[in-house]
């Protein structure tokens, strides 16, 4: 019964794609983040449905386009003269540098081939999301998928006393609690963006609810990088805010309701924070990082490609995505994998402090702030999770290349405010005969 529900829904999205292609994006980001074919008992379960929606996308856009290529090509030439777009391609062609020389080629080609999906998809949604509205349905899809995993998984923990770690989507490379930590700290700052700028009163409780289960599933992952992530993710959200005294009074709220419901073991769990020497598996993390620091010094200019860990210490992960790149890429990928990671944060920083002294955009501005606490709180919870080539953060990293060239109106500066997407036909008007090109 579960996979003919999942069938009919997602037929009815691919007829929604091809009618609008850039629905494809919204609907690549729906398959990737909640996975919803782990939940199938049947035919679908591993059904290569992301590879299928992604080439119904590319169909549709190469016969549902309605302007000339020369023009439309034309209108997405900024993306070059952006440093991120410019870094991640470089970032990529160096993988599969890295890949040629990796001590285990037959493993190092298969996750290059995994990662090119994902730099593939973020090119699609740079070429197809062009204004706020489409940008704003892509975080709300994102948002979305990642906070109903989180409804369900707080709703477990709170039933059964949050005494067992809560999981993600079964089969999804969110699936572990430590991953499902993180991912459910990209998706807050976004469901707060939401809950802080919708009008409908339904729709506010709807966004506060899943952000309360977020919290509480992040906590009942009894994950440590989570805890830390969501400190440093509320803290961005309440300096960079107009209500700090509100967020700084959620955050103090928060941290009474975790001593108060969460059991004993949990707090002890989270203590080690301090004292990682004196518990076992945080002093094990240590052991990798120091093993994959110095395995990266041996060989600084190529690292040792992808998937390394295992035949360099006997064990599948380094533990940490900036020990991971640099193990795996050497210096030069650390330093183009740093410069996306950091330079986004910098320039979100940057835009959503321009943004507030000039008074401009204020949705702007909210927006900017969500993705810059998406991004620390990615940034914080990566160091201790081999993540470093999630889709969800380059992602996200794409979204801010294309919010930078937004204006206050919503739409691309230098765009035609007449050829921006409506959301009543869901298609760009045609040039008229009588204007000038």
């Amino acid at each position: 019964m579960r996979d003919l529900a999942l069938l009919i829904m997602l037929l009815t999205l691919a007829g929604l794609v091809w009618r609008i292609p850039w629905l494809g994006v919204l609907a690549l980001a729906f398959l990737g983040y909640m996975h919803p074919q782990g939940y199938a008992e049947g035919f679908l379960q591993g059904a290569p449905l992301f590879a299928a929606f992604f080439a119904l996308t590319l169909l549709a856009l190469a016969f549902r386009q309605q302007e000339p290529w020369g023009r439309w090509f034309a209108g997405r030439l900024w993306l070059l003269r952006d440093w991120r777009v410019l870094v991640l391609i470089g970032f990529w062609l160096f993988t599969a540098l890295t890949s040629s020389m990796a001590l285990a080629p037959a493993a190092a080609w298969p996750k290059w081939i995994e990662f090119t999906k994902v730099v593939a998809a973020v090119g699609l949604m740079l070429l197809l999301i062009d204004d706020r509205r489409k940008l704003e349905a892509l975080l709300l899809v994102i948002a979305l998928a990642i906070g109903l995993v989180a409804v369900k998984g707080g709703y477990w923990a709170l039933i059964h006393g949050a005494q067992e770690r809560v999981y993600g989507s079964p089969s999804g490379h969110f699936y572990d609690n430590n991953a499902f930590a993180v991912a459910n700290l990209m998706a807050l700052p976004l469901l707060f963006y939401f809950w802080t700028t919708v009008n409908h009163r339904a729709a506010r409780w709807l966004f506060g609810l899943m952000m309360v289960f977020s919290v509480i599933a992040v906590l009942s992952s009894w994950s440590r990088g989570g805890l830390l992530g969501l400190a440093a993710t509320t803290l961005v959200l309440s300096l960079t805010g107009r209500r700090r005294a509100v967020a700084v009074s959620l955050l103090a709220g928060l941290a009474l309701a975790v001593v108060a419901l969460m059991p004993g073991a949990w707090m002890e769990r989270m203590e080690t924070i301090t004292t990682p020497t004196q518990e076992g598996s945080a002093q094990s993390r240590l052991v990798y990082w120091e093993t994959g620091l110095r395995l990266g010094a041996a060989r600084p200019m190529m690292g040792w490609g992808f998937k390394s860990a295992y035949p360099l210490t006997e064990r599948a992960e380094w533990h940490s995505s900036y020990v991971q790149v640099f193990a795996e890429h050497g210096v030069p990928g650390t330093l183009l994998w740093l410069s996306l990671l950091l330079g986004s944060i910098g320039l979100l920083a940057r835009d959503v402090l321009r943004r507030r002294s000039e008074r401009i955009d204020r949705e702007g501005t909210a927006l900017a702030r969500a993705l810059l606490a998406s991004l620390v709180g990615y940034s914080v919870g990566g160091a201790f999770l081999s993540i470093a080539y999630w889709d969800i953060l380059f992602q996200l990293i794409a979204v801010s290349v294309v919010l930078t060239r937004i204006g206050p109106g919503g739409q691309l500066d230098g765009a035609d405010p007449k050829r921006q997407f409506s959301l009543q036909t869901g298609r760009i008007p045609m040039r008229q005969a009588s204007e000038t090109p």
